[in-house]
């Protein structure tokens, strides 16, 4: 007779962003990312190891072994286990809390532990009941009281907290709060072969090898000094660009995943359940590796195309990669790249994996992995934690921008990108940001054509209802649609071949001053024949307005990968 009854354990960390990027040290960022991978992904297994408990994937094979510790679920920077025994769960949990905080001092640690019945419960419905006690965790937390010194200590410059005197490797004696030398600790087991005890398993020859990059193949050319990303020769102040990419409607694709499922008979429970379990984990390794694979295409393009690049720009003549990946876990990516190429580094990598398409339906239909994306182009100095804000925020205009779509026409995906150049401090919301940019005779048109769509949905290869339905919904999203990063870029390209710098600036006086006066700058440098972005007789003088706009704010900060310009 089989078991029924077991007992899952999830594991979830809060606060992911604030923790990486409190600090403005690319290695604490790196480091605190790598520990955030090492909890999520890797330490559970390590622990049941420990604990001598089974710690390969949950299955039908292996379902009904003695000393079960599987793991059930891991899907981006997650992880779920599935316990037998409810002692040997209420046991994993004690030790994975214990190593978390003595080694990894201001990380947020959230379990829940759920009891599932295997043969009369439905796994589908599991996920979401654990969501909900997380919520429930994080909405009881409160704002503690704490101590963090007695007015005579040092305080940490990253953290803020009460520092100690620690002796770094081979270098000079510094004051650091334990949260940054744990970071900065890990950092050195992962990448300088350190000999710190970071290991929990009984056996030398099951000791883990640290030095693993997010699953990248080569990491030897990623850089660990910011000025290596921005490269600041003159040192006045270089830019670098923080991306945040979000698979767009991953939670609708995974329902409709699940919706193969959603009827189960319920007296042959186990065996879906068991078969959900496999699927569900194929399914995720699939998404996880097509993200992967964009992202390392995209980095051998970079590789590839260095002397272009790097000419235009004036990169170190030693080929150093001037990008650093912060966060790859399933589709929720973040990484640090030059200002100059970030815009095109993460248009590259969204049509490498808008190209992906995966079976989620059972009905064998595929969809197209698109994503919304955020890049925030700041100051080599700017705190990071702000740049993330806005680079998040920026992601979420993008996908804000899909749904208005979608409430038109389901049907209707793409990839949307965005993006916020701060030459000063970046200081309040993005909209109350985006609505400075606005016209001063008319403050309710905004300048701004942001976000724009990358790899778009043909609108009139969607099949709709009614032919007079169709036509009110094509003029209602022509104008949204037609915000295409192609159209952005072939008035870009117009302003860098037509015009002199120096002369094209005043673009900003006239757009800001009167529609006459812009009328005055398009005739002046002969621009209302590539205007014409709809491709009609008479072209939207207010979005061309806005695309000019956008070109002329970032033509100091946008150079092509591949060299084109």
């Amino acid at each position: 007779m089989k078991e029924s009854t077991y007992y899952v354990v999830k594991i979830d960390i809060g606060s992911k962003q604030k923790y990486i990027f409190r600090s403005n040290v690319l290695k604490e960022i790196i480091g605190a990312s790598k520990i955030i991978k090492y909890v999520s992904e890797e330490l559970g297994i390590d622990i049941l190891k420990n604990m001598d408990l089974s710690y390969e994937e949950f299955n039908i094979k292996n379902f009904n072994k003695k000393n079960i510790g599987h793991k059930l679920f891991a899907a981006g920077g997650n992880s779920m286990y599935i316990f037998s025994d409810e002692d040997q769960a209420i046991e994993f949990n004690k030790r994975f809390s214990k190593y978390v905080i003595e080694k990894f001092d201001g990380l947020e640690l959230l379990i829940v532990m759920k009891k599932f019945d295997l043969c009369h419960e439905k796994i589908i419905n599991l996920y979401d009941e654990i969501e909900n006690e997380l919520t429930k965790k994080k909405g009881k937390r409160q704002n503690q009281f704490k101590r963090i010194g007695y007015g005579l200590t040092e305080l940490c410059k990253s953290t803020r907290k009460p520092a100690i005197k620690v002796k770094r490797y081979e270098s000079e004696e510094v004051y650091i709060s334990k949260e940054a030398n744990d970071k900065l600790k890990f950092y050195a087991a992962v990448y300088n072969d350190c000999k710190l005890d970071y290991y929990i398993i009984n056996s030398d020859s099951d000791k883990k090898n640290f030095i693993k990059e997010h699953n990248l193949k080569d990491m030897s050319k990623f850089p660990d000094e910011i000025e290596d990303i921005s490269w600041n020769k003159d040192k006045k102040g270089g830019y670098i660009g923080v991306t945040c990419i979000d698979g767009n409607g991953m939670g609708k694709k995974i329902q409709s995943f699940n919706g193969s499922f959603k009827y189960l008979d319920r007296n042959n429970y186990f065996e879906e359940n068991m078969r959900y379990i496999e699927e569900f984990n194929k399914l995720t390794k699939d998404i996880s590796n097509r993200y992967i694979n964009a992202f390392e295409e995209m980095v051998n393009e970079l590789k590839d195309n260095y002397k272009y690049y790097s000419e235009k720009i004036g990169g170190p003549e030693k080929e150093t990669i001037p990008l650093r990946p912060i966060i790859l876990a399933g589709d929720d990516i973040t990484f640090i790249s030059n200002g100059k190429l970030s815009i095109d580094i993460t248009k590259n990598f969204i049509k490498k994996i808008s190209n992906e398409e995966i079976l989620f339906k059972g009905d064998g239909s595929k969809e197209k992995l698109t994503v919304g994306a955020g890049v925030a182009i700041v100051k080599e100095k700017h705190p990071f934690f702000r740049a993330v804000k806005i680079a998040e925020e920026l992601e979420e205009n993008s996908k804000r921008k899909l749904k208005k779509i979608k409430e038109k026409v389901e049907k209707y995906d793409a990839s949307i990108i965005d993006w916020q150049i701060e030459r000063g401090n970046i200081m309040g919301e993005l909209s109350e940001i985006r609505k400075e940019k606005s016209i001063e005779s008319n403050r309710d048109e905004i300048l701004v054509g942001r976000p724009y769509i990358i790899d778009g949905t043909n609108i009139n290869n969607i099949k709709m209802e009614n032919q007079s339905t169709q036509e009110d919904i094509k003029k209602f999203i022509e104008n949204i649609v037609n915000y295409n990063f192609d159209h952005f870029e072939n008035i870009l390209k117009m302003i860098w071949y037509r015009s002199g710098k120096s002369n094209i600036k005043g673009a900003f006086r006239a757009m800001n001053s009167s529609e006459e006066e812009f009328k005055l700058f398009a005739l002046k440098y002969n621009l209302n024949k590539i205007l014409n972005v709809n491709n009609k007789e008479k072209s939207n003088v207010y979005m061309n307005k806005q695309l000019i706009y956008d070109a002329v704010d970032v033509m100091d900060l946008y150079t092509y990968v591949k060299g084109e310009n």
